[in-house]
């Protein structure tokens, strides 16, 4: 697999875990959680694996209010990984809490440095049931989420005690909807590796499938930090290609 596809692989693999509702914030000993009821600020910040080579970073923001959200992500190839030519992945989204909680997006942006000058736009509207992009426009299930408010999607069902669930999710490089399978498949201890030393967590691992039927991804996230995705593996279902994520650090503000 060239780097520049395994670095967008690696941004997809980095959206397709975790949630939150608190912040997080670093001190130089400890991770401590933070409450604010204006709004909340999440930074988590990752290493990103393919096999045992490093090839880059990902940084994602979070800014929840009682009204509302958004959720920015931003893939950073290594200096190994720009020698093959890729680029810097930025993603957005934006939205409110339906009435029973739920993440629902209003706004969607793609862009892909190096190769589009303008982000990919994506609006939803709930009324005439339309996902517009691009100038075109596609049928928009309610329940559909994109690639960042399905992190949030996560949390509020695995809080809710739901073991299987699917959901219809944008693709923003595809600029398709495709249809991913979540399953809680266990609980077990993992040891979290930050800079600021080893925490053991009690974690609850979840399997990822969608209807491409292409990769099949596992991550662990600790309900004691909000469902917070500490470590990421997505396996390629016909080859030998394994991606890692891991947390490196954690910051918050309010």
């Amino acid at each position: 697999m060239s780097v520049a596809r395994l670095l967008a692989t690696a941004l997809l693999l980095l959206l397709q875990g975790g949630g939150l509702a608190i912040a997080v914030a670093s001190t130089s000993d400890e991770v401590a959680i933070v409450d604010s009821e204006d709004s909340t600020v999440w930074v988590a910040r990752y290493r990103v694996f393919y096999g045992e080579r490093e090839i880059g970073s990902a940084e994602r923001h979070y800014r929840l209010t009682a009204s509302g959200y958004k959720v920015t992500s931003r893939m950073q190839p290594s200096a190994w990984a720009r020698i093959f030519g890729r680029g810097v992945v930025e993603q957005s989204s934006s939205g409110r809490w339906s009435v029973d909680g739920k993440p629902q997006p209003d706004q969607y942006s793609y862009l892909l440095r190096k190769e589009d000058e303008q982000p990919q736009e994506f609006q939803f509207d709930y009324t005439r049931g339309l996902l517009t992009l691009s100038g075109r426009s596609l049928p928009l299930p309610l329940s559909t989420q994109d690639e960042l408010s399905q992190l949030l999607l996560l949390r509020t069902n695995l809080e809710g005690d739901r073991h299987n669930w699917n959901v219809p999710v944008v693709s923003g490089s595809k600029q398709r909807i495709y249809e991913h399978r979540f399953q809680l498949i266990g609980e077990h201890e993992l040891v979290w590796e930050l800079q600021s030393g080893e925490v053991l967590r009690r974690v609850q691992e979840v399997e990822l499938t969608t209807s491409r039927n292409k990769y099949r991804t596992l991550f662990w996230l600790a309900a004691e930090l909000d469902y917070l995705p500490l470590k990421i593996e997505r396996q390629h279902l016909r080859k030998d290609e394994l991606l890692t994520l891991k947390l490196e650090s954690l910051g918050g503000s309010r």
